[in-house]
């Protein structure tokens, strides 16, 4: 019986989770605070342990969101889980922001975009390749694909430039972060043989002022 541990703040939303491997929630935290997350995720995830009665020995997977997304907030949950890992020895899967906000659908292609909170937007077509591009130049990209079926913590910013579109209100958090990777997991275990890494569709800030020097 497999109890997964999942931290999701690569994104619009710190959550965190506790789920068994038949879907019982047994812990879950959400906050749309996105500061900080270094200073208060480990005192999150012990309460939460301590909430559902259980002890790192209790878990059987960990699992966590790895981008695109807040550079601080990928650095921060990949960091944390990848030493609870270590110190444990549970395997550690991570799970790309795309995928964890894709929203497969028969009536249209389904279209992620997610927030960089930058000038750009991190945007995916229905699993093809990923991009990060300026919002017009997301529209002159995917123009012409007819209605678009848009999912993502920043699919309501496309409204503005796409006449047709059905914009998705699936928020996904850490519980459905512990359940994608279980699945994953069950279906193929060499899937934690890779370490979980950051997924990035850009330099960091940092790295692009130090390059304009």
């Amino acid at each position: 019986m497999t109890i997964c541990l999942a931290v999701q703040t690569a994104n619009s939303e710190t959550s965190l989770a506790v789920v068994r491997a038949e879907g019982e929630v047994l812990f879950s935290y959400a906050s749309h605070e996105t500061r900080g997350q270094g200073n208060f995720l480990i005192r999150h995830i012990e309460a939460g342990l301590k909430q559902a009665n259980l002890s790192y020995s209790d878990l059987g997977l960990l699992a966590v969101a790895t981008g695109p997304g807040s550079f601080t907030g990928i650095r921060i949950g990949i960091s944390a889980m990848r030493g609870f890992a270590l110190a444990t020895n549970l395997p550690c899967i991570g799970i790309n922001s795309f995928d964890l906000f894709s929203v497969p659908v028969p009536q249209a292609p389904n279209l992620v975009v997610l927030e960089s909170w930058r000038d750009e937007l991190y945007a995916r077509l229905d699993g093809g390749e990923a991009v990060n591009l300026k919002l017009h130049d997301l529209h002159r990209l995917y123009a012409g694909r007819g209605k678009l079926h848009i999912s993502g913590d920043a699919a309501q910013k496309m409204q503005s430039v796409f006449d047709q579109v059905i914009l998705d209100p699936f928020a996904p958090n850490a519980t459905h972060l512990a359940t994608l990777a279980m699945k994953k997991y069950l279906l193929d275990p060499r899937i934690a043989q890779e370490p979980a890494t950051p997924y990035y569709l850009r330099d960091a800030d940092v790295t692009i002022a130090f390059a304009q020097k």
